[in-house]
């Protein structure tokens, strides 16, 4: 017999959750409402695969075989609460509506490039600044 994991929080309207479909963990919905065991949500951002092919269609639209990719921003879709929980096809909570949102915003520009995180980004070492704080002892 398999046991099913546990949702890990509480699926209510304004929470923002992640897809853990999407290998970068790009496509994010709102849930807006829970009807009949199931979360009614909007598309926040793109995965990153319709993101992808969106940018290529646009540079090339001329000979581009994606031209029925969709920009799934702002659609609704319904999905069962089971799926609110920590699995493979499940969804990982970003924020509930009592937080400040920082991912509500597509983490892709229009250009379809992913900006720098200023936290991912390592400063340059100057090993002349390394060194100008050391003590040497005589």
């Amino acid at each position: 017999m398999t046991t099913k994991i546990p949702p890990t929080h509480p699926v209510t309207p304004g929470s923002i959750w992640r897809d853990r479909r999407d290998l970068f963990g790009t496509r994010t919905l709102r849930v807006e409402r829970i009807e009949d065991g199931r979360a009614v949500c909007t598309t926040l951002t793109n995965s990153y695969e319709v993101q992808r092919q969106l940018t290529l269609a646009a540079k090339r639209p001329q000979d581009s075989p994606l031209h029925n990719t969709r920009d799934m921003r702002g659609f609704t879709t319904r999905i069962l609460l089971d799926r609110f929980r920590p699995t493979a096809h499940g969804f990982d909570l970003i924020t509930t509506d009592a937080e400040t949102p920082d991912r509500t915003s597509s983490p892709n520009r229009p250009d379809g490039t992913r900006p720098h995180s200023a936290k991912n980004v390592a400063a340059p070492r100057n090993p002349a600044h390394c060194n100008a704080h050391e003590v040497t002892s005589s």
